[in-house]
């Protein structure tokens, strides 16, 4: 298993549970304890500057690792 919180304010690819991979930057972590004690998630954008991207539940990720 990954410690979600390790990738915060990094560039990383995401691969989901369906197989779909996601690059970009990691600019929100959220704890399961902030998520109503569902589980941990981020929120990755495409970019520093983007001002909209995607949040992931970390049962829904299957793969992550930073890029440079």
């Amino acid at each position: 298993m990954f410690d979600l919180q390790d990738f915060l304010f990094k560039n990383v690819v995401v691969v989901d549970i369906e197989c779909k991979e996601y690059r970009g930057y990691v600019d929100m972590y959220c704890s399961d304890y902030d998520n109503d004690d569902t589980e941990e998630s981020i929120g990755i954008i495409p970019d520093k500057e983007a001002k909209s991207g995607i949040e992931l539940y970390a049962s829904e990720i299957k793969y992550i690792k930073e890029v440079k």
